[in-house]
């Protein structure tokens, strides 16, 4: 007779999310904050938009030197409370990862359901060590890959329902728009 498992229980599911996210935390504390250099350039724009001299490298200079708008604009936040900008763009980066590797759980349990292999997408995304090491580098990458799965998910789950025409993909569209 063929092998059969046993279907993925709830907390069998949230142990291994958790047990995922521990083994990032492990990784990204051992990496520790270690900011590139690139995310420095966002970082000054950031600040200088706190200050209040708008979206700008120099005050006075009109030059848009960014490439990741949403991302400047969210380190905007810490900065305007005073936090360490080192530490604030490392922590957001860890938050976003921990946000991909849960958006991942749900793309799993959308195409897998109760069986096990739901867990492969998020295990996978935790096995690759470098994607924790970007997670603490300062830049956009854990956030941008927190949206593409969202947006993933929501495109996966949006295609099942029949109920409506295209706009039942409206979600997952603008998801995928705040990527661009």
């Amino acid at each position: 007779p063929p092998v059969t498992f046993p279907t993925l229980q709830r907390w069998h599911f949230l142990s291994a999310l958790a047990v995922c996210g521990g083994v990032v935390l492990g990784l990204a504390h051992a990496f520790g904050p270690c900011t590139q250099d690139d995310a420095f350039i966002s970082l000054r724009y950031a600040q200088n938009l706190v200050d209040g001299n708008g979206l700008v490298y120099n005050p006075g200079e009109r030059v848009e030197g960014y490439t990741n708008l949403l991302w400047t604009l969210l380190l905007a936040v810490p900065l305007a409370v005073g936090a360490d900008p080192v530490t604030s763009s490392a922590g957001l980066g860890l938050l976003h990862f921990l946000g991909a590797i849960g958006a991942a759980a749900l793309v799993g349990r959308q195409i897998a359901g109760r069986s096990w292999w739901a867990l492969a997408p998020p295990v996978l995304v935790v096995l690759d060590p470098f994607a924790s090491l970007e997670a603490v580098e300062g830049l956009e990458t854990a956030q941008y890959m927190m949206v593409l799965a969202v947006g993933l998910w929501l495109f996966l789950r949006d295609q099942e329902r029949e109920d409506a025409g295209w706009e039942r993909f409206l979600p997952s569209s603008m998801v995928f728009a705040l990527a661009a």
